[in-house]
């Protein structure tokens, strides 16, 4: 039932204009954080985020305070992951924060070392260029 149930929707979802999934998905976000203990939410915040962002960006809207709220709404997950020992999907997240993170912000450095300090030790080649970068900042 779920499946049948589901594909139904998920054809209305795509029917939705992308700007107002976009924000339908920060309101989400929104909510979620309204909740409190933030940290537990972390991927629940990381993907609505995401969702508005990418949506954003798609529907031609302007997306600047998206990117920030997203950056460190990946952080948070990378937080969540690591300290649940999911070290391979902390290091994912962070990478993805840093793809959003202006290089010349400070808080880079932090999001850089927590990636290259959270990834995977021996022999990972994404781990001694993001610890170089937070030792450069």
């Amino acid at each position: 039932m779920g499946v049948c149930a589901h594909a139904p929707a998920r054809r209305r979802y795509g029917q939705i204009p992308r700007g107002e999934r976009s924000e339908k998905h920060r309101l989400v976000a929104e909510w979620i954080e309204s909740l409190g203990r933030p940290e537990d939410h972390g991927e629940m915040l990381a993907h609505h985020w995401r969702a508005a962002l990418e949506l954003a960006r798609a529907a031609g809207r302007d997306s600047g305070d998206l990117a920030e709220r997203t950056r460190f709404a990946l952080r948070g997950a990378g937080d969540r992951a690591f300290a649940l020992n999911a070290y391979d999907a902390a290091e994912s997240y962070y990478r993805e924060a840093l793809t959003l993170w202006p290089p010349d912000d400070d808080a880079r450095a932090s999001c850089s070392f927590r990636s290259g300090a959270r990834a995977p030790p021996g022999g990972d080649e994404r781990r001694e260029p993001a610890l170089e970068e937070a030792a450069t900042r």
